[in-house]
């Protein structure tokens, strides 16, 4: 869950503690973004049943949710019936995004758009991937504009494990080493962040979060991870619930 250190004396002071870079896209580049949103879902949507490019049932899943979360928002409908596999499972898909903003899903789409695309030889295909790509540079695709940021110890279990979550997951990351020898997690601008004195801590969109599972349960929700991680159903996170709260008692034991 976290790890700490206590020092008596405290040699070094604690990295000097870094803004968040918030999102500032203005409204033409909102119109831009849209606009090349829109032209990605058009060419989805116009494939043939078989031509140079086919997306695979993870893919088609991954563009129907990310597409519903672009023009609608958070699944507020009515979950299907238990019979209904395809409906159920579209459904968990969509719901699985609800804490993605519009802005992000769209670009979210047409990233998975232009790596699909790149199968596509003809020259029109080449050519707007190319346009796409230079009208959304200011976008920054991968949303590198606004990182985690990762207060830890790579000496420390519970912080790797959120280190290597975001490696796993392509969840752009920065990462601040804390120095718990030189005491650096005792000083004032380190207890601002998490009082209890422990790392890892995380900070984004001007939240400052601590405990390692906290950290990962927050992660797979805001960055829509693959259901696996944490699962949308209910019965299913369960499993991962009980193994958080088991890894927890082990942990403290040992």
């Amino acid at each position: 869950r976290g790890s700490s250190k206590k020092s008596k004396k405290v040699i070094t002071t604690m990295p000097p503690k870094k803004r968040v870079v918030k999102s500032a896209t203005t409204k033409e580049d909102l119109k831009v973004l849209e606009e090349n949103f829109h032209r990605a879902v058009k060419t989805i949507q116009g494939l043939p049943p078989e031509g140079e490019y086919t997306p695979s049932v993870q893919e088609k899943l991954a563009f129907y949710s990310l597409f519903k979360q672009a023009t609608i928002g958070k699944n507020k409908t009515k979950k299907p019936a238990f019979y209904d596999v395809v409906g159920r499972t579209k459904w968990e898909a969509w719901a699985k995004l609800k804490n993605m903003n519009k802005e992000t899903a769209m670009k979210k789409y047409i990233q998975l758009y232009l790596k699909g695309a790149k199968k596509m030889n003809r020259k029109e295909s080449i050519q707007e991937i190319k346009e796409i790509k230079e009208s959304l540079k200011a976008f920054k695709l991968s949303n590198n504009d606004n990182p985690v940021k990762i207060y830890a110890t790579k000496l420390s279990q519970p912080s790797r494990s959120v280190i290597w979550f975001c490696i796993l997951n392509n969840i752009p990351y920065e990462f601040i080493n804390v120095d718990l020898s030189k005491g650096q997690h005792l000083k004032p601008e380190f207890l601002k962040l998490n009082p209890h004195h422990k790392v890892p801590v995380i900070e984004h969109n001007g939240k400052a979060i601590y405990e390692s599972h906290t950290i990962l349960r927050y992660l797979a929700l805001t960055f829509g991870t693959p259901d696996h991680w944490y699962p949308s159903d209910t019965n299913a996170r369960l499993t991962t619930e009980q193994y958080l709260d088991w890894y927890i008692m082990i942990y403290i034991l040992w």
